[in-house]
């Protein structure tokens, strides 16, 4: 099971008609909740720990949720789309728990989450740069250029390549991927963004930055959820997460 209790455990049945049934094994004075996201069933079983936690009057000292589902959904960008991290969001704020999460994908989600503590970027991937010298970073689109700044000032490097995307808004599919050469090459190149999903974002870039005689190139994310397997960014020389080296 992706949530787990620490200070306490629970048992989990789903009846064969498809209910879920959720019963705390072992009482405790407090706890801490972890919710690894794997789909979106488990926010009802994570409703239904809280509310059984609750019944037995046990604290829960917060909810952790590393990766925030639908914080990529926070803008309406077709009519007829759902906000869904706003509806997300109303769900998670009926438990009235303090929430801690991982680098959220924009404002958005810590304005719409009650009692949201966040874990920034920069506080989750300086380790990927403890050892690195003389590096350009790389910011793969405009959302994630005020991120970029807190790394540059904390930490200092060459420049900063500055990268954009059109993306067809009905499809989801990157149509062009435009990259700023102004750098020196055979220098390390490190893009640094918050979620690797499938990848394509920074596969294009890579092959830019190849093809214009970049040294190393390396993937940073706070989240790397590699949906279509890490052998897919084989352009890519070293890859990593909040949890260390990936590749």
């Amino acid at each position: 099971m992706s949530i787990e209790l620490f200070g306490s455990s629970y048992k989990f049945i789903q009846f064969p008609a498809g209910e879920s049934h959720v019963r705390v094994t072992r009482e405790s004075g407090e706890v801490r909740i972890k919710w690894t996201y794997e789909d979106d069933s488990e926010l009802f079983i994570l409703l239904l720990l809280c509310d059984a936690l609750n019944r037995l009057q046990i604290n829960i000292a917060f909810i952790q949720i590393p990766y925030v589902p639908h914080a990529r959904q926070d803008r309406i960008t077709v009519p007829g789309e759902s906000l869904s991290i706003k509806v997300f969001a109303d769900v998670l704020n009926t438990l009235g728990e303090t929430i801690l999460i991982n680098d959220a994908h924009s404002p958005v989600t810590t304005a719409l989450i009650n009692n949201c503590v966040e874990i920034t970027q920069y506080e989750g991937l300086q380790h990927v740069l403890e050892d690195k010298i003389a590096f350009y970073l790389v910011c793969p689109d405009a959302g994630a250029h005020k991120k970029i700044i807190e790394f540059a000032t904390h930490r200092g490097c060459l420049g900063i390549v500055e990268c954009s995307k059109v993306r067809d808004t009905v499809t989801g599919n990157i149509v062009e991927t435009k990259v700023d050469l102004d750098y020196t090459p055979d220098m390390e190149m490190i893009i640094i963004d918050d979620i690797c999903d499938g990848g394509r974002t920074f596969i294009e870039i890579a092959k830019v930055l190849h093809a214009n005689h970049a040294g190393k190139v390396t993937l940073a994310v706070t989240h790397g959820l590699f949906t279509k397997g890490i052998e897919a960014l084989d352009i890519i020389d070293e890859i990593w997460t909040r949890e260390g080296k990936a590749k």
